[in-house]
């Protein structure tokens, strides 16, 4: 009975195992579903049936028509006109057809092959089609179409269960946005994703990129480029490891060994992390530096550049809306054509005549006024004779403060000092000239007045005058922490600095430190102003301090609240040293230093011609002491706050920026011949 049980089960067993490969077997062999007429082979070699008219045959799933066949015992099929295989929601069309039922593999061909499914089109003209795997091969050339995109290549495979095309050797994509060109590329027909393997060029309508890995999401208009990515726009380039781009919101994300270059702004961006957000924001970190660039032409007409590095822990630009562009001007609701009407009380006239005699009384008021102006005018007029050589100066201060000035961003660069000479002319006035005219009463006429007082115009006074020119954006560039900035003929460090591009002013902040040659200045703060694209003026704002070495050893040093430092074509002539000024001198004979002075005074001036200090003059209770130096004791030669900070001093434009610099690609992309779609519109002519 046991013996018995044993058998059974055995039985089961291989009854079991052995069905499946039987019905497998079966569902393996070619089904003939239907045919007009068919008759046996008159071939002895091959043994089979050839069938004609309206054939349908059925393979695991997949049913295949045509108008006649050869269909062999080994299970193969020759198929002729109106080919067409079907297989779930895949469809493929085409004039000839070998299909190897053992394989599962259709080698369709003819004037134009055709494969559809739900996400897709593919037109070639030979294809090589697994039923079973629902994957198609095809060679010498095919072009795949979905709702907006089109693609092409000489080879490639399509995954039909997957909506997935993979395209080898010389891929061209193009859709409403881009022309894109690749060695390889992947696209997904279902998410309209395409997916880049090797060196791939994109063109758009604002430029141009290339990357050889990355991928990019149609959809939502979104890009990842990796390995030598790059991108070229009208104004800038940019290089990086690994780009992200979401092109909507125009918001870019750079990593590692990023390089900007802004032609507008002759400005190079360096770092390892970048975030762009349009022309309105860019925020630069790890180790990031910028490179700014003016090309010049010297007297033999070669190009010269001049460069200035700065780095920080973080760079940031910022671009906003301007509110005095964008506001609304409420006296723009009002009707000014209508003239407005006055309601007068009953006692109109006698408030009238009050009110002339209060005119009159005002008038005679600031006739007193204009009298005292007129004394301390002719005062000033008799400090200008004697002092004949500070017309200029004190018209140029006068024009400096009336004025609206503005840095241009090469004032980045510290400004051109003069090394203090020690063979100088001291020099001192009885009064400071800028305390007397100070002392000139300013009178603000009231406004019932001003028009009594106004200048009358020389030219047609219905002209409107022009209104001031308003920028409709406001631009800040931020430079945080640890500053540093190099250039050939200046340096300097601070903690953090501010540039206003609208007004050219460039302000650092936080223990700020200036080099010129073997000149150092310092102070709490520093503006950099400018006119015209050129340096116009720089002030030192609290505890500034000017150090000059005459030698390793000894300084000549000024001392003051603040210092102001005037420009002309980019060179200092006039530096203004304001409120308890305090110098050291050391004065030489034959070269060797011998004396040292001392002096102080409330404000002091210092005129420089052809970049040297031709004199200096102490302005308002000077006081000298002239000292041989032998006399006085070391610690006894500085100024009190004195430091020669030569140690944060950047030698080298590597110490703020080591990063190689990239040549632009511009004119290398502009002769990289666009995508032309050869194979697309060879099978577009097929009729």
């Amino acid at each position: 009975m046991k013996g018995l049980y044993w058998c059974c089960l055995l039985w089961c067993v291989c009854t079991s195992t052995m069905l499946p490969a039987q019905q497998q077997g079966e569902r393996k062999r070619v089904e003939i579903l239907h045919t007009d007429f068919m008759k046996s082979l008159p071939f002895s070699d091959r043994k089979g049936n050839r069938l004609i008219g309206h054939v349908q045959l059925l393979h695991e799933e997949a049913v295949m028509t045509c108008d006649s066949a050869y269909f062999y015992s080994s299970n193969v099929v020759e198929a002729f006109g109106h080919v067409y295989i079907v297989k779930n929601s895949t469809r493929l069309y085409g004039d000839t057809l070998y299909y190897d039922g053992n394989t599962s593999l259709a080698r369709v061909r003819g004037k134009l092959v055709r494969l559809e499914d739900s996400s897709a089109v593919l037109r070639t003209f030979n294809l090589d089609y697994n039923t079973k795997s629902n994957i198609g091969y095809f060679f010498n050339g095919g072009t795949l179409a979905d709702k907006e995109n089109v693609l092409e290549s000489k080879k490639g495979y399509y995954y039909s269960d997957l909506k997935l095309a993979k395209f080898h050797g010389e891929v061209e994509m193009h859709n409403d946005t881009y022309d894109i060109h690749s060695d390889s590329l992947h696209y997904y027909t279902k998410t309209e994703t395409a997916v880049f393997l090797n060196n791939t060029s994109i063109w758009h309508k604002d430029g141009y990129l290339s990357c050889k890995r990355g991928w990019y999401d149609r959809p939502r208009d979104y890009f990842h480029f990796a390995q030598d990515a790059y991108v070229l726009s009208e104004k800038q380039e940019m290089w990086a490891d690994s780009i992200f781009y979401e092109r909507p919101v125009e918001k870019s994300d750079l990593y590692r060994n990023i390089q900007m270059l802004d032609t507008t702004r002759s400005l190079l961006v360096f770092g390892d992390e970048a975030h762009l957000l349009g022309e309105q924001e860019a925020t630069v970190t790890r180790n990031p530096s910028i490179a700014y660039y003016e090309e010049k032409e010297d007297s033999s007409h070669r190009v010269k550049r001049d460069t200035v590095f700065l780095r920080a822990d973080t760079l940031k630009y910022m671009s906003l809306k301007n509110p005095a562009f964008y506001g609304t001007d409420d006296t723009l609701k009002t009707d000014t054509t209508a003239t407005p009407q006055m309601a007068l009380p009953p006692d109109s006239t006698a408030i009238t005549s009050d009110r002339i005699a209060e005119v009159s009384d005002s008038i005679a008021i600031i006739s007193d006024r204009i009298a005292e102006v007129s004394d301390s005018i002719a005062i000033i007029s008799d400090r200008i004779a004697e002092v004949s050589d500070s017309i200029v100066i004190i018209s140029d201060r006068i024009a400096i403060i009336s004025d609206s000035v503005v840095v241009a961003p090469d004032t980045i660069a510290p400004p051109r000092l003069m090394p203090l000479s020690s063979n100088m002319i001291l020099d001192s006035l009885q009064k400071d000239l800028r305390r007397l005219r100070s002392e000139v009463p300013k009178r603000t006429p009231s406004p019932a007045f001003s028009a009594m007082f106004a200048r009358k115009p020389a030219a047609d006074t219905s002209k409107t005058p022009p209104a001031p020119v308003i920028d409709s954006v406001l631009q800040y560039f931020y430079a945080y922490r640890a500053v540093k900035i190099y250039r050939a003929d200046g340096q300097a460090v601070c903690d953090s600095m501010v540039f206003f591009v609208n007004d050219t002013l460039t302000e650092m902040y936080y223990s700020p430190v200036l080099w010129n040659t073997n000149n150092q200045v310092s102070a709490d703060k520093m503006r950099f102003i400018s006119r015209d694209s050129t340096l116009h003026r720089g002030e030192f704002l609290g505890s500034a301090f000017m150090v000059s070495e005459e030698d390793t050893v000894h300084y000549n040093q000024i001392k003051g609240r603040d210092m102001f430092a005037y420009f002309e074509n980019n060179e200092i002539y006039l530096i203004d040293v304001m409120a308890n000024v305090q110098t050291i001198f050391f004065m030489d004979e034959d070269s060797v230093l011998v004396n040292i002075n001392f002096a102080e005074s409330t404000n002091m001036k210092i005129f420089i011609k052809s970049r040297k200090v031709s004199r200096v003059k102490y302005l308002t209770q000077p006081k000298n002491d002239l000292h041989p130096i032998d006399d006085v004791p070391r610690e006894k030669q500085r100024l009190k706050g004195f430091a020669w900070q030569d140690a944060l001093r950047p030698k080298t434009r590597y110490e703020v920026c080591d990063r190689d610099i990239r040549p632009s690609q511009r004119a290398a992309v502009s002769a990289i011949a666009k995508p032309t779609f050869p194979i697309t519109k060879k099978i577009d002519a097929v009729k």
